[in-house]
């Protein structure tokens, strides 16, 4: 099971790509923007969850675990969800990312980021840190 440390490392890398690598002016990009936003929530959840000795399979499992657990709430699931979504089409539709469902992945992700990174630093209980 991954550590909270490493689910952390993978959010630091995934949000330096989409700050520095990724033009949210280049259409080319959008598709992988999207695909980013969603991998980077998703390491922030599962550094929460690691904090908590929890380990999440497949996205089912955390999604199901996401909804009952008070620790996430419902507007963070259903951002997470839409996330999930968003990827699923940039990763598997042929057309073209419109721009937004770009605007609405940074939106989402940065909702996730405020709401749950301030849980994350104040609890440390991940020793490998």
């Amino acid at each position: 099971m991954p550590s909270k440390a490493e689910h952390l490392q993978k959010y630091k890398i995934n949000k330096n790509i989409l700050e520095t690598v990724l033009d949210p002016k280049n259409k080319e990009h959008y598709d992988w923007i999207v695909i980013v936003c969603f991998y980077t929530a998703l390491h922030i959840i599962e550094a929460r969850f690691a904090q908590k000795s929890i380990n999440n399979a497949t996205h089912k499992e955390r999604e199901d675990r996401m909804r009952d657990n008070p620790d996430f709430g419902r507007k963070i699931a259903e951002k997470y969800k839409q996330l999930s979504s968003y990827s699923k089409v940039a990763r598997y539709q042929a057309k073209s990312m419109p721009m937004t469902l770009v605007d609405a992945s940074i939106h989402y992700l940065q909702y996730i980021e405020d709401t749950l990174m301030p849980i994350i630093d104040s609890q440390s209980t991940d020793t490998s840190k």
